[in-house]
């Protein structure tokens, strides 16, 4: 239920109140006007619906409107779906009716239960839900806006773009390998575009690009400010904790073997200033749903620590605002997205990443064995060095890259629908109306 103490959904509830009165209003007059003579059940019916509709419709305009300039407004409907059937809004004796919204897909169902007199009824109203951004074309193994250069046996499975058009922009040195086709900048010269010495190949042909890609990261989304501060968590040796709620944390510290539960139910949102996990912890995500993680401003992981270890990678996604690289190392397994605001990325020593990496910095590293079963790994600022055996399994689009001593990347073609970040800029329209649950 939408609790009295859950100060964010409490205004919006006057406003749609409000605005329902005044629907409500107009309908009620439009129907006595043109028929008066009907019998009492009959009123309460109709007054019923109208009321079961001016209430869908009135949340419908306060998500699409956002009247109050909410910085998020898809936040507070991933709130109002959580919380479930809202308690009634009375309006005097025009009755009452109670919303329950609703996620499927891309579409918020918002449902509407009146009941006026006797008479009960029930309207559905449905929004569509989109982005303003728009997700990247990822039909190749690797993009690199500047170039690339291979050497030492690496390995690119898949096709290979760049916007260079200079000669050469693609250097392959001692047995690197492209199996697959190579697409340069739109004016590049084919001929002289790539570069290849000590029995490098390339599979495929050598094209142009028939205009220059741009590949823009999604908005970063803003930290939610409605949480309640639940202190911190400080954990060691064989030492257990959960978090049940949403929170606001200013610490969460895990060493020794020490293992944190996160219980979701819906969207669930934790904010903290500094996340660090070191010596075998564990943080466990249980139930169906999904955790938006805010770290604002130090993450650590490492020495065999793992995060939703075994899990589903779109059950978490974490957002760092922090400076500091990510560098999550020795045996580590994170199964989840990852999008930093601003911070390089350096992946080594066998840690592993299975879900979509986001990044603003300027430089990504990964290597010695690591595995990174990306989806997509989205660095356009960054230049991405890739060595010593180091494995991507995705898509890479990168400012520069560089291959070296056995690095991989091969492309996943199921990528296309998996490249998603909730949370961010979010638009709603209205839908389709029912009548009825």
């Amino acid at each position: 239920m939408l609790a009295n103490n859950q100060k964010g959904l409490a205004l919006p509830l006057v406003l749609i109140a409000m605005l329902t009165a005044s629907m409500l209003g107009v309908a009620v007059w439009q129907y006595s006007v043109t028929d008066t003579i009907h019998v009492a059940q009959d009123i309460d019916r109709m007054q019923a619906y109208y009321l079961a509709r001016s209430g869908a419709d009135a949340m419908a305009e306060f998500i699409i409107t956002n009247p109050s300039s909410m910085p998020n407004m898809s936040q507070y409907v991933n709130q109002l779906i959580a919380a479930g059937q809202s308690r009634p809004v009375k309006l005097g004796r025009a009755g009452e009716f109670s919303v329950l919204v609703s996620r499927v897909g891309t579409n918020i169902i918002i449902n509407s239960t009146a009941q006026a007199g006797q008479a009960t009824s029930t309207a559905t109203l449905t929004l569509n839900e989109s982005s303003n951004w728009v997700a990247p074309n990822l039909d190749m193994a690797l993009f690199s806006s500047n170039g690339l250069t291979m050497s030492n046996s690496s390995r690119i499975t898949g096709h290979v773009g760049t916007n260079s058009n200079a000669s050469p922009s693609i250097r392959m040195h001692n047995s690197a390998s492209i199996d697959g086709n190579i697409i340069v900048g739109p004016t590049a010269n084919v001929n002289s575009a790539v570069s290849r010495s000590g029995s490098s190949s390339v599979s495929g042909t050598v094209s142009r690009l028939s205009q220059t890609r741009v590949y823009e990261l999604p908005p970063f989304p803003a930290f939610p400010e409605d949480l309640i501060n639940r202190g911190s968590i400080n954990l060691s040796g064989t030492q257990t904790a959960s978090i049940n709620a949403e929170g606001l944390y200013n610490n969460i510290s895990l060493s020794n073997n020490s293992q944190l539960t996160i219980n979701l139910a819906g969207v669930t949102r934790v904010r903290v200033n500094n996340l660090h996990l070191s010596n075998s912890t564990s943080i466990r995500l249980q139930g169906n749903g999904t955790l938006l993680l805010y770290v604002d401003g130090g993450f650590s992981l490492s020495n065999s620590s793992t995060v939703n270890y075994n899990g589903n990678p779109s059950s978490l996604f974490m957002f760092y605002k922090g400076s500091g690289e990510i560098s999550p190392a020795n045996s580590t397994v994170f199964v989840g997205s990852i999008y930093a605001q601003s911070a390089n990325f350096s992946l080594s020593n066998a840690g592993s990443v299975t879900g979509n990496i986001f990044t603003g910095g300027t430089t990504v590293n990964i290597s010695n064995g690591v595995t990174a079963n990306v989806r997509a790994l989205l660095a356009p600022n960054a230049t991405v060095n890739l060595s010593n055996s180091a494995e991507i399994r995705g898509a890479l689009v990168a400012r520069e890259v560089n291959m070296s001593n056995s690095a991989l990347v091969t492309y996943v073609s199921s990528i296309g629908n998996e490249v998603t970040v909730p949370g961010g800029d979010i638009n709603y329209t209205l839908g389709i109306w029912k009548e009825g649950g």
